[in-house]
């Protein structure tokens, strides 16, 4: 049984992926808006949910709502950072400093000074992404022990902040 819900938690992340490409290609909807209306679905259902349900069964609405995320705000400076993992961001630090110290000496086109600016500017950028993503884990332990599940319904401060931003960058 556990790993059926797993398969289906599994099925729920592909599922957010290839609704994203629908809504993308398909659609006229700006993606973050969806997004954020998704996300703002899946903290209704989390703040709903027992909290002895299943740990499994209560991440399945994240699984759909994190994928679609993923891929809904592609990052700026054309860099894609996720705001729900820490692997790709650590592992994008460790390539940038490591250009930094061991640069690639035979490259032709970018000067090296300016090679050197650009790796720092990526290092920096993804240690911004873990710093901010390990607040967001600390700051969300204490609410979770303060409040239990119910925690969930804090997460509306960011989607109002996230429709805000929206509407300033269309100017509406």
């Amino acid at each position: 049984m556990q790993a059926l819900l797993r398969f289906l938690g599994v099925l729920l992340y592909v599922s957010g992926g290839i609704a994203f490409v629908f809504v993308k290609n398909k659609t006229r909807y700006d993606v973050r808006a969806v997004s954020m209306f998704i996300t703002s679905l899946m903290i209704f259902i989390l703040g709903l949910m027992p909290e002895d349900i299943d740990i499994v069964i209560g991440l399945f609405p994240a699984f759909f709502a994190m994928a679609f995320q993923w891929n809904s705000f592609p990052g700026e400076y054309g860099y894609v950072s996720s705001t729900i993992f820490s692997t790709n961001n650590t592992r994008q630090v460790s390539l940038a400093l490591g250009e930094i110290l061991f640069p690639n000496d035979g490259k032709k086109g970018i000067e090296a000074k300016e090679r050197n600016r650009l790796h720092w500017h990526k290092a920096v950028f993804f240690m911004g992404s873990l710093l901010g993503f390990h607040i967001g884990v600390v700051v969300s332990y204490l609410f979770v022990q303060q409040f239990g599940i119910k925690a969930i319904w804090f997460d509306w401060i960011f989607i109002v902040t996230g429709i805000i931003l929206l509407i300033k960058e269309k100017k509406i």
